[in-house]
């Protein structure tokens, strides 16, 4: 599974080199900065409401959605995946959906993460 999510981490850093990450909160920028993802992150929470994010992220055109995997992030990444839709730009959900299958019982959150990654690096050094 390590050499999975490596890939999958891989994947995410190349296409945040040419395109914004939309994540929930601080918290999932860290994790993602931590896990060597240097370019563009747009946190949603940031008092603003659905529909004027998705007005202003529609301005780069693509945008890769990285939302948490629990009831609430699955809720919002189809709304704010719609919204995007709507003004004309493509939202990318092929890695939050492949992060999905591939950690799925094992963490729920984007901010958890660097921890399964270093988890599963230890698990197969041994």
């Amino acid at each position: 599974m390590f050499w999975e999510l490596e890939r999958e981490i891989e994947h995410l850093r190349e296409e945040n080199a040419e395109w914004p990450i939309l994540v929930e909160g601080e918290r999932d920028v860290e994790a993602l900065r931590a896990l060597g993802c240097d370019g563009e992150i747009v946190k949603l929470n940031r008092g603003e409401s659905l529909e004027s994010a998705a007005r202003s992220l529609s301005l780069y055109g693509d945008v890769i959605l990285l939302l948490d995997w629990d009831e609430k992030g699955v809720e919002l990444t189809a709304r704010i995946s719609g919204l995007i839709r709507a003004h004309g730009a493509r939202p990318h959900l092929d890695v939050w959906r492949r992060l999905s299958a591939l950690t799925s019982g094992r963490i729920s959150s984007v901010e958890e993460l660097p921890s399964l990654y270093e988890r599963l690096m230890e698990e197969e050094r041994v």
